[in-house]
C-alpha cells in the first residue's frame, strides 16, 4: 500500500520517483519554479460507510475480543504495606489542649487534641514514661486521624500519635513548627 502511495504521489507531482541516494545530493527546491504539475486527484479514496459496514459484515466472526482488565499491583510482601494500603493513612496536624496521667496505668496519658473538628478528640497515648502532661500541652503534632477507635483502659481513643523513639529509652514526639493551623492534611 504504502510504495503504491508514494508513486501515487510523484505522479501527481509529474516528478521522477526519489531514492535515497537521491536525496543525499538533493537540493532545495526539490521542483523548479513554474514545474507543470500531474493532474490531481485524491491519494487515498473516502471509504463510504456502506463499504465499510460491508467489510464488517463479511469479515468472519472473531471471538469476542477480551476486556483487558486494569494490572493489579502485585501484593506487597508480609511486612510490606502497600502504596494504596499507604494511601489509606490520614495525617492531621493536631494541637494538644490537654493532658493529664490516667490512673493505675505508668504508660497511658489521655489527651485532649484539636483537629479542626467540631469538637477536641480524646487520644490515649502510651508516651508517659517518656513525656509528661506538662511537657505535651500545647504541642503541635501529628496525629493519625482516620484510625479506628478503639477502647484503651476505659478510654475511647480515637486517634494516634506519632513519635520516635522508644517509651524506655525516650521518646519524642514528632511536631510540626510554626502556627500551621489544627487540622491541616499532611502530604
Amino acid at each position: 500500500m504504502v510504495p503504491k502511495l508514494s508513486e501515487e504521489i510523484f505522479a501527481q507531482l509529474n516528478a521522477k520517483p526519489f531514492t535515497f541516494k537521491d536525496l543525499e545530493t538533493a537540493r532545495a527546491p526539490l521542483l523548479a519554479d513554474g514545474h507543470a504539475l500531474g493532474t490531481p486527484r485524491p491519494i487515498i479514496g473516502r471509504l463510504e460507510e456502506k463499504v465499510v459496514s460491508g467489510l464488517i459484515v463479511s469479515t468472519p466472526a472473531e471471538a469476542p475480543a477480551k476486556k483487558k482488565e486494569p494490572k493489579k499491583p502485585e501484593p506487597a510482601p508480609a511486612g510490606v504495606a502497600s502504596y494504596e494500603d499507604f494511601a489509606k493513612v490520614e495525617l492531621r496536624v493536631g494541637k494538644i489542649l490537654t493532658a493529664e496521667r490516667v490512673p493505675k496505668s505508668d504508660k497511658l496519658l489521655k489527651l485532649s487534641v484539636e483537629l479542626g473538628e467540631a469538637q477536641p478528640r480524646t487520644i490515649a497515648a502510651g508516651i508517659a514514661e517518656a513525656l509528661s502532661p506538662e511537657q505535651v500541652m500545647g504541642k503541635r503534632v501529628v496525629v493519625v486521624a482516620n484510625l479506628a477507635k478503639r477502647t484503651i483502659r476505659g478510654i475511647e481513643s480515637n486517634g494516634m500519635l506519632l513519635a520516635a523513639g522508644e517509651p524506655a529509652t525516650g521518646l519524642t514526639l514528632v511536631e510540626v513548627p510554626g502556627e500551621v493551623p489544627p487540622g491541616t492534611r499532611i502530604k
